[in-house]
C-alpha cells in the first residue's frame, strides 16, 4: 500500500462487518504491473530497510506509513523498539503481542536474510518448493536452464548449472521490470561463484 509504484488500494475496514454481501467499496479496480517475484522482493526490502522498526506502525487500515504518535494510532498499546502491527479492526489490539522479545528478534533477523536473499535472486529455504506442482513447468529447474536462451544463471562450479536454492520462476524473471538482463547478480557462496552476463 505505501510504495507509489504499486499503489494497492486502500479500503475502509469499518465496511466489512462480516455480515451481508461483500461491501461496495470493496468491488475497485485495480491493476499491478509487477510479478509476483517483484512484489515479494519489495516487500522484503521495504521491512528489511527501509520500515523504521520500533517507531512506524503497520497498518492496513490506514494504508501509509505513520509513527506510533500519529493520532491514528491513540488506542494502539505500544513499547518502545518493538514491532508494531496495528489489528485493523481491534485498533486497541497490537499484534506483535504474539511474539516476544527474541521471537521478535528472530522474525526481523529472518526478514533481513530474505531481503539479502532476494536481492541476489535467490529463494529462502522457506519458500522454495521441495518438488514442482504436479503438471507445472513453471519451475527452473537445473538441468533446464542450459537450454533457455533469454535467462542464465549462476555457476555452481561444478559446469551442471545451478544448485537448488537458485532456483527461480523463468517467467517471473523474464516478465519483471527489475530484474537487470544483463546479469544476475550474486554474493560468492563458495569459491567457483561467478557472475555471469545474459
Amino acid at each position: 500500500q505505501v510504495d507509489p509504484e504499486v499503489r494497492m488500494p486502500c479500503l475502509p475496514t469499518d465496511a466489512f462487518t462480516g455480515r451481508g454481501p461483500i461491501p461496495k467499496v470493496a468491488k475497485v479496480a485495480w491493476l499491478c504491473k509487477w510479478t509476483t517475484a517483484a512484489l515479494l522482493r519489495k516487500f522484503f526490502n521495504f521491512f528489511a530497510g527501509e520500515f523504521v522498526w520500533g517507531t512506524e506502525v503497520v497498518s492496513v487500515r490506514c494504508g501509509q506509513r505513520a509513527s506510533m504518535n500519529d493520532p491514528a494510532f491513540s488506542l494502539l498499546p505500544a513499547q518502545s523498539h518493538r514491532l508494531h502491527i496495528e489489528d485493523p479492526f481491534l485498533l486497541a489490539r497490537n499484534l506483535q503481542c504474539v511474539l516476544g522479545l527474541q521471537e521478535e528478534e528472530i522474525f526481523h533477523r529472518k526478514i533481513r536474510d530474505a531481503a539479502q536473499l532476494l536481492r541476489t535472486y535467490r529463494l529462502p529455504a522457506s519458500l522454495r518448493p521441495h518438488s514442482p506442482p504436479p503438471g507445472s513447468n513453471r519451475l527452473v529447474q537445473p538441468h533446464q536452464m542450459s537450454d533457455m536462451d533469454n535467462f542464465r544463471s549462476i555457476s555452481n562450479g561444478d559446469g551442471h548449472g545451478v544448485s537448488p536454492e537458485h532456483m527461480l520462476l523463468a517467467q517471473d524473471v523474464e516478465n519483471d521490470p527489475t530484474v537487470n538482463k544483463n546479469v544476475i547478480e550474486s554474493k560468492p557462496v563458495g569459491p567457483a561463484a561467478e557472475q555471469v552476463p545474459l
